[in-house]
């Protein structure tokens, strides 16, 4: 299997197996993913950093060319610049060969070189696998709680 990681850009060509995959991917994070547009990965593309791993060996009739996806959410404040690491999810038929560790790495030197001093991210307690690999790229737990509020 050859496999391929970019970011997506503004420049890149959007067709609708890409838009697929990518709620494929979506929905292996929460069965209540919104239906991705062009527009929605277009503004994605403008403003964070959406990195895609591709199997540059599926055929896109019945394969599954974007296998891997994560988002790097890059933030400037007074205090430094830091990034959210969003979205990171691997096709189930794709899992366990490393591709979300290769894919963790990559976001992890692209952040390294555009300045951002640490990544955050949140996995939910369901994902063991996800949260085992995270401590082993070196995230720490840290001692918060999140809190969200709904405006919709």
């Amino acid at each position: 299997m050859e496999l391929a990681c970019g970011i997506f850009t503004p420049a890149s060509s959007i067709s609708d197996d890409d838009i697929r995959d990518i709620g494929v991917l979506l929905g292996c994070l929460s069965d209540h993913a919104p239906r991705v547009s062009p527009a929605d990965l277009l503004e994605v593309a403008i403003e964070s950093h959406l990195f895609v791993v591709s199997d540059l060996d599926a055929p896109r009739g019945n394969g599954y060319r974007i296998v891997a996806m994560a988002t790097l959410v890059p933030k400037r404040q007074l205090m430094g610049c830091f990034g959210f690491v969003e979205d990171v999810a691997t096709h189930p038929d794709y899992e366990r060969r490393g591709i979300s560790t290769w894919l963790n790495q990559q976001i992890i030197e692209h952040a390294r070189r555009i300045g951002i001093k640490h990544l955050d991210l949140t996995s939910s307690p369901e994902r063991e696998a996800a949260n085992r690999l995270y401590l082993k790229l070196g995230y720490e737990r840290r001692a918060t709680t999140v809190y969200r509020k709904k405006l919709e």
